[in-house]
């Protein structure tokens, strides 16, 4: 059930996103309560919050000690992936350079290394879940990649500065991964007998859902901070990036309830669990 009113008066919410894998978006028979709840939570924010844009984090694109922003009014969805099936699909998306510049000026003002990402092109980890969300994507979007640097204290501190936008009518969206072993993931395509210690993701992806929903503020904040110490940390994801912007969206979310409004592992070692932080809780 969705709140009744048009929520003007409050600012959009955040949310997060595990957006798994491209050919989910394409055949929606892999995991279709999925796409049946993005498809819910898209429609929800269009009917009941007025959005001007999306200002989209994604771990897809990452360099070494800088952020990039896109800075173009048009984005080209880019096949940075595998599945050569899908790469005769194209797609402009619309986009804002003065809503890009005023992101790189002030990630430049608390001496966060932002730099323009000139190349006209928006990946897959965010168009594969938009185009679910808003089939008729007329929002501009604005997109963030992550640092490969893996610094957990500037990815949080870039979601409370994004913040501000909220009122402003962006919708921020993280695109990321609660769990994200790739290797593990391409054995489980051909068979899930060979996830080794299946439980292992499952913990990790119990503990986060249990920081985002039952914490909030500044606690939240710095539980969120110690997901290095979980025992399955490194074995759920042996790299950093895909958690980054699980710190953006608790950074940018403040003191707002977390709610999941998707939980599933899938192929028992990917989780999709994705995640709305509202000012009034939202119930599907």
């Amino acid at each position: 059930m969705y709140n009744k009113n048009k929520q003007n008066d409050r600012s959009i919410p955040v949310l997060f996103i595990s957006y798994g894998y491209v050919p989910l978006y394409q055949n929606h028979k892999l995991a279709p309560e999925f796409i049946q709840n993005l498809q819910m939570i898209g429609s929800y924010l269009r009917n009941y919050y007025k959005i001007n844009n999306i200002i989209a984090i994604s771990a897809h694109k990452c360099l070494k000690g800088t952020f990039l922003v896109s800075q173009s009014d048009q984005l080209k969805i880019s096949h940075d992936h595998p599945f050569e099936f899908y790469y005769d699909i194209e797609k402009i998306i619309k986009s804002s350079s003065q809503i890009s510049s005023l992101v790189i000026n002030l990630l430049r003002a608390y001496q966060i290394d932002a730099q323009p990402d000139q190349s006209g092109t928006i990946d897959s980890s965010i168009w594969g879940p938009l185009q679910i969300m808003f089939p008729d994507l007329d929002y501009p979007v604005v997109s963030i990649s992550v640092n490969k640097n893996y610094d957990p204290e500037t990815h949080l501190n870039i979601g409370k500065l994004l913040e501000e936008y909220k009122s402003k009518g962006s919708l921020i969206i993280c695109f990321g991964g609660i769990t994200q072993n790739i290797h593990q993931f391409y054995e489980a395509l051909v068979d899930e007998k060979k996830v080794k210690e299946p439980l292992a993701y499952n913990q990790f992806d119990g503990w986060c859902k249990k920081v985002i929903e039952t914490m909030k503020g500044k606690d939240r904040q710095a539980k969120i901070m110690e997901y290095f110490k979980h025992p399955h940390f490194n074995k759920v994801h042996p790299t950093q990036e895909h958690f980054m912007p699980v710190l953006v969206a608790i950074g940018a979310s403040g003191s707002c309830p977390g709610k999941a409004f998707h939980q599933q592992m899938f192929k028992k070692c990917m989780s999709l669990s994705s995640y709305i932080f509202e000012e009034v809780v939202y119930s599907s």
